[in-house]
């Protein structure tokens, strides 16, 4: 299979994914506030916000073992790839007793929260069935990441929607169960969901190994060097995840206390309506780490790498730098519709438009670092972008308390959302390109002009945004599509003449044309085992 046809499938898979998370998210949250309560939803958000070092822990052991798989897949040595997912099998083990631990601690200090007596004893049931489904997803990693691994984005993909769906149809058994008390409807869905969400992942894991035997675990093979080199990538993966996580809430942190609720109200609007650029750009990335990993045990590797990182580079800058110019221009619009007639006032809209604005800049950094750190990691340099992310996100709150102290008073409160977008915009946009250069061998003005081509028709179509906008005497949801749609349009056009390169529109159209194939049920799954 060509790369441009698996690259199609991936990011095909990709979005597709996306757009039912989203929707399934959606459902969710509503279908939980009918069965429910207002308070018990309210009461899961700050369960699932306690337990956000143990999500570490799942997201840094789920988005690690790609390379280490990747390569010994590769190899073609089934003997050594024996060894290496047995004894990530082991270090995956290890890592669901870590998380087990840290769901015992927080079950230890759930009485120091502020929980209602009457739902006290539900909230730890609730605790019990997490921990026992983020055990699972843990241990399990190694086997679902072969998904990853061999390439397999469509099945990969699939896979994480019927997860996510499995919470959908949890809460709906749970609403016609008709529970008789909240407290009695959190214990039930709790137990259903974890239930439901371990049965999918046993099915993906268990369909993969019925096509692949050497995914049936076999003890004997685990190697503890080997399981020590996992460990490192797995523990450094898992800081850079551990900082990136507590940037945010440093940064509400410092609103709060500044600025009391009012403050995390604005921060809180800006940072979510800033983070839509970072979402949209989530499609083209999932499973990079594993095209590098391929590409660096093939004939020629550097060639390779090189093309792969400055053609990703290019996709990802094109679809980030028109997300971001939209948004700017977008924000006042869609805040007003989002949460306008809601009782937040003018100013704290206005506020939060700022912020978001401000904010915007750091999320385009952090898109780049999305693609680059897979890019890194997959072709075996980790060391480089977790110092980096680190360093980033612990300047983060230090910055944001400096500026508090150095601003006029009238924008204070822009000091978290400065803070965050100088600090990876200065990390990601400013260092992390010399790092990538110098790893890959490539000429760094050829980097920096392939991230600038998409400028010039974002500006373009960020004019007939503003064209459009003025057509419209108020902001709504139909202004917001009419505004999209021009913005599109342009960009597209102008983009086809001035970002596209020598053969880019016969790779698009064979793309177009694989993805279209694909979606009608012609275009597999996109293996690279095959």
């Amino acid at each position: 299979m060509s790369e441009s046809r698996r690259a199609a499938a991936r990011i095909a898979a990709n979005y597709v994914r996306l757009i039912a998370g989203v929707a399934l998210g959606l459902a969710l949250v509503r279908l939980q506030l009918r069965t429910l309560g207002g308070e018990v939803v309210g009461l899961i958000a700050l369960l699932v916000s306690t337990i956000g070092l143990a999500s570490v822990i799942e997201e840094a052991i789920e988005n690690s073992m790609v390379r280490e798989l990747g390569t010994a897949h590769h190899s073609g040595d089934r003997a050594r790839f024996a060894v290496v997912y047995n004894s990530a099998l082991a270090v995956s083990t290890l890592a669901a007793g870590c998380v087990a631990l840290v769901y015992t601690i927080i079950l230890l200090v759930l009485p120091l929260l502020d929980v209602p007596l009457e739902l006290l004893s539900a909230a730890r049931w609730f605790i019990v069935a997490k921990m026992l489904e983020s055990a699972i997803i843990v241990a399990l990693a190694p086997a679902n990441n072969m998904y990853l691994a061999t390439e397999r984005m469509i099945g990969f993909n699939g896979w994480l929607v019927a997860r996510r769906a499995s919470a959908v149809v949890a809460i709906v058994l749970t609403l016609l169960s008709k529970p008789e008390s909240p407290a009695q409807g959190l214990i039930l869905y709790g137990w259903l969901s974890v239930g439901l969400h371990a049965l999918v992942i046993v099915a993906a894991v268990g369909s993969l190994a019925w096509r692949d035997r050497r995914l049936i675990p076999r003890p004997s093979c685990t190697d503890r060097g080997t399981m020590r080199t996992i460990a490192r990538t797995s523990s450094a993966n898992a800081s850079m995840f551990i900082a990136g996580l507590l940037e945010l809430p440093a940064g509400a942190l410092i609103m709060n206390l500044a600025f009391g609720l009012h403050g995390n109200l604005i921060f809180g609007l800006g940072a979510q309506a800033a983070g839509y650029v970072r979402m949209v750009a989530a499609g083209p990335i999932t499973g990079i780490d594993a095209v590098a990993t391929r590409l660096s045990t093939a004939a020629d590797p550097a060639q390779r790498l090189r093309a792969l990182v400055y053609h990703t580079t290019r996709l990802q800058t094109f679809v980030v730098i028109p997300s971001a110019v939209a948004m700017f221009i977008l924000a006042p619009t869609f805040m007003r519709v989002w949460v306008g007639g809601t009782g937040v006032s003018d100013q704290v809209i206005g506020d939060a438009v700022t912020l978001s604005r401000i904010m915007i800049l750091g999320f385009v950094a952090k898109c780049m670092l999305d693609v680059w750190w897979r890019l890194l990691y997959g072709a075996g340099h980790v060391r480089p972008y977790v110092r980096l992310v680190v360093t980033a996100a612990i300047s983060t709150p230090i910055l944001g308390l400096l500026l508090l102290w150095l601003l006029p008073a009238s924008i204070r409160y822009w000091a978290p959302a400065l803070a965050f977008a100088v600090a990876h915009a200065t990390a990601h946009l400013g260092v992390l390109p010399h790092i990538i250069t110098a790893r890959f061998q490539m000429p760094y003005r050829s980097l920096i002009a392939a991230m600038a081509r998409p400028l010039i028709p974002a500006a373009g179509a960020g004019a007939a945004m503003v064209l459009v906008e003025s057509l419209f005497d108020a902001p709504t949801i139909t202004s917001i599509i009419a505004q999209a749609l021009a913005f599109g349009v342009v960009y597209l056009l102008v983009g086809s003449v001035v970002a596209f390169e020598q053969g880019d529109r016969a790779r698009v159209f064979a793309i177009v044309r694989h993805a279209r194939n694909m979606v009608l049920g012609a275009g597999g799954d996109a293996s690279g085992a095959r």
